[in-house]
C-alpha cells in the first residue's frame, strides 16, 4: 500500500481514473446522440413520407381532373348541335346559290319544303314519333335513302 502513495505511481493512477471517467462520459453521450439522431431521422422520414403521400394523392386528383376535362373537351368538340349547325349553314349556302343560278328552283323548292314540313308534323305525333326519338337515323343514312328513291333519266342514246 505504500506504493500507492508514492507520487510516481499516484500520478498515473489518477490519470487513468480521469481517462476512464472521460471515456465513460463519452460513451454515454455517444449513446444519447445516437438515440437523438435516430429520433430525428424517424421524424424526417415520417415528414417526407407524409409529404410524398399527399403529393401522390394530389397528383392522382389532378390526373383524374385532367382526364375529366379531356373527355369534356372531346364531347363538346363532337356535339351533334355543332355538326348540325354546320350542315344547316352548308345547306343554306347551297340553297342560296341554287336560287341565284336556277330561276325555276325557288318555286319547286318551296313546294318540297312545304311537303317536308307536313311529313315532319305527321311523324312528330304518334308511334312514329316515339320510334324516331328512340332510333334517330343519321343524316348520311337518311340522305342515302332519299337519293336511292330518285331515279335520274339516262341521257345517253
Amino acid at each position: 500500500m505504500q506504493h500507492l502513495t508514492d507520487p510516481v505511481v499516484l500520478g498515473p493512477v489518477i490519470g487513468i481514473v480521469i481517462a476512464l471517467l472521460a471515456l465513460i462520459k463519452t460513451w454515454f453521450s455517444r449513446r444519447a446522440m445516437t438515440r437523438e439522431n435516430a429520433s430525428l431521422l424517424r421524424n424526417h422520414v415520417f415528414i417526407h413520407d407524409t409529404a410524398t403521400t399527399s403529393m401522390r394523392t394530389e397528383l392522382e386528383k389532378l390526373r383524374q381532373q385532367n382526364e375529366n376535362l379531356r373527355i369534356s373537351v372531346a364531347s363538346l368538340r363532337n356535339k351533334p348541335e355543332q355538326a348540325e349547325l354546320r350542315m344547316l349553314y352548308v345547306y343554306d349556302h347551297a340553297i342560296k346559290v341554287m336560287v341565284s343560278r336556277s330561276p325555276g328552283f325557288a318555286p319547286v323548292w318551296e313546294s318540297v319544303v312545304a311537303e317536308a314540313e307536313l311529313t315532319v308534323r305527321q311523324v312528330d305525333t304518334g308511334v312514329i314519333a316515339w320510334i324516331r326519338r328512340s332510333i334517330r337515323p343519321t343524316s348520311l343514312g337518311a340522305s342515302q335513302g332519299s337519293l336511292s328513291a330518285v331515279r335520274t333519266p339516262d341521257v345517253r342514246q
